[in-house]
Parts: structure tokens; C-alpha cells; sequence
């Protein structure tokens, strides 16, 4: 008799509960920045206006995330987390009795956390007619005031001390981007692998500072998202202090004191020859009158 107990206690603990006796709601706060904090919460619906929320418990599976915080309150569950990358994340969680760990959960649910590595926020954008805002979808009316605005969306206050700079750009003007580097040898631009500045116009003023002398090439690239255009330009940097024309007159000095120099050496060597000539002449007829 005790053993057909047993039995039908295990059988009892193993049967699938009437699912439409429970519902489970699970919400998140998502998209949010990479490293900010993200609230997932669960909220568990019972028939059963006689049950009491103390009698569950919820269970969560919410890796890679980082849990920061759990909290329950009746029959709700909250959890907050943060994660370390990018990417699409499920949250599944499942309540069971608790007093009952062998008991097959109750109800269950999933809901997927977007984390971004950009800033997240709301654009809105309506238009002013006879002095009320009109909010529509993606038509607008020509000769007419539209008001755009952006909400930061950040439940988390994780940007609270932050301070932003805002670019606006409508489609009538694309801005352009412009990347320039300086190296001994022109190279293709690539990628990141340069100094990335944003320009409204067409002009653009660079300074740069050479520390050593030499022979540099500025690479330069320009995109504005349907076109690029990639060029170089060489640079020759002189020592400080010395001018290419003092280099020049330098060198005319120079071939002038060789010049000079030469035609000293040979003026003198003819000289010599003279001197000595005319010494063996004299000695010569002096013998001889002897």
C-alpha cells in the first residue's frame, strides 16, 4: 500500500500542468549601448485568483550576460544585465512551485535582448499645420515646417555625464569624409588606418608639423558614400634654418673657390717649370765659358 503511494505521488509530480492555467509575460528595455545596463521582467498570470504569488519561483537563463541585479515581487521577476559585446541575446526564464524542485515548470517564455555598440535613440519627425503638430508616417507635405527631433533612449543612465554633438544630414547634401596621412612613401589608403575628419564644403585646411627633414608623401581620401577619390602629393622638408636658395648659392660658392683653386694649382706648376728652365740655361753656358 505505501509503495503504490510513492507511485502515484511521483506520477502526480510528473504530470504536465494545464497550461492555460498559467501565462507568462517577459519584456526588455532593449536596444542598449555596450555596457549599460539592460531590465528584463517577467510577470506571471494565474487563473487561480485563490493562489498565492509565494508559492513560485522563477528561473532564469540569461549567459553570456552579466547579472547585475534580481530582484521578486509578487508575481513579477526583474533582472538586470549587462553585456560585454555587441550582439543578439535570448533571456528565457520558467517558473516552477517552490517547494517542488522535481515538479516540471509551470510556464515558460523567452525574449531577446539587442545589445549595440552605438549610441541608441528614438528620431521622430512630424510637421506643423495650422498651428498643431501633425505626426505621420513616412509622407510629408512640401512647404511645410517639419520638426525633427532625437531622444537619447538610455534607462540605464549610463550617459548621464555625457555630453554629445549632434550631425544632421537630410539627403540634400551629403557630407563628405576625408582621410590623410603622412609617410615617408605614398601607400593606399585603407580602411581606418588614417586621420578621419568629417567636411561640410569643399575646402579643407591641413597643418601638420615635421620634426625630421626628408622626403614625405601626403595621401589623401575623399568619400562621400557614391564616390571616392584617392590622391597623393610629395613633400620635401628641409633641415630648420636652412633655405634651398642658401643651399644653392652654398653650392655655387663652392664650385667657384674649386675652380679657383685649380687654376691657382696650375698657374703655379707652369711657373715652376719656368724658373727651372731657366736655372739649367744659365748653368749651362757657365761651364761652358770655363
Amino acid at each position: 500500500m505505501v509503495r503504490l503511494t510513492c507511485v502515484m505521488l511521483l506520477l502526480s509530480l510528473g504530470a504536465p500542468p494545464v497550461a492555460e492555467a498559467y501565462g507568462l509575460e517577459i519584456t526588455n528595455n532593449g536596444p542598449v549601448t555596450t555596457g549599460a545596463q539592460a531590465t528584463v521582467q517577467a510577470t506571471l498570470s494565474v487563473k487561480n485568483e485563490n493562489v498565492t504569488s509565494d508559492l513560485y519561483h522563477f528561473n532564469w537563463i540569461y549567459a553570456p550576460l552579466i547579472l547585475i541585479e534580481k530582484f521578486e515581487q509578487g508575481f513579477n521577476s526583474v533582472i538586470n544585465v549587462t553585456g560585454e559585446f555587441p550582439g543578439t541575446f535570448p533571456v528565457s526564464v520558467w517558473v516552477t512551485h517552490r517547494n517542488c524542485w522535481l515538479c516540471r515548470p509551470v510556464v515558460r517564455n523567452v525574449t531577446v535582448l539587442q545589445i549595440t555598440e552605438f549610441i541608441t535613440g528614438n528620431l521622430t519627425i512630424a510637421q506643423i499645420e495650422d498651428s498643431e503638430v501633425v505626426t505621420r508616417g513616412s509622407s510629408f507635405s512640401t512647404d511645410a515646417v517639419t520638426r525633427i527631433s532625437f531622444s537619447l533612449h538610455d534607462p540605464s543612465h549610463y550617459f548621464k555625464s555625457a555630453s554629445f554633438v549632434y550631425s544632421w544630414d537630410f539627403g540634400d547634401g551629403p557630407p563628405l569624409a576625408l582621410c590623410w596621412l603622412i609617410k615617408s612613401e605614398c601607400i593606399p589608403l585603407e580602411g581606418d588606418k588614417c586621420h578621419l575628419v568629417e567636411i561640410s564644403g569643399s575646402c579643407y585646411n591641413l597643418s601638420h608639423t615635421f620634426r625630421d627633414a626628408g622626403q614625405y608623401c601626403l595621401s589623401i581620401r575623399v568619400e562621400n558614400g557614391v564616390t571616392m577619390l584617392q590622391t597623393y602629393h610629395g613633400i620635401k622638408v628641409w633641415p630648420t634654418g636652412i633655405h634651398p636658395a642658401f643651399l644653392v648659392l652654398l653650392c655655387i660658392t663652392l664650385v667657384s673657390v674649386m675652380l679657383l683653386l685649380v687654376l691657382y694649382t696650375t698657374f703655379r706648376s707652369n711657373t715652376q717649370q719656368k724658373d727651372l728652365v731657366e736655372v739649367f740655361s744659365y748653368s749651362y753656358f757657365d761651364c761652358d765659358s770655363n
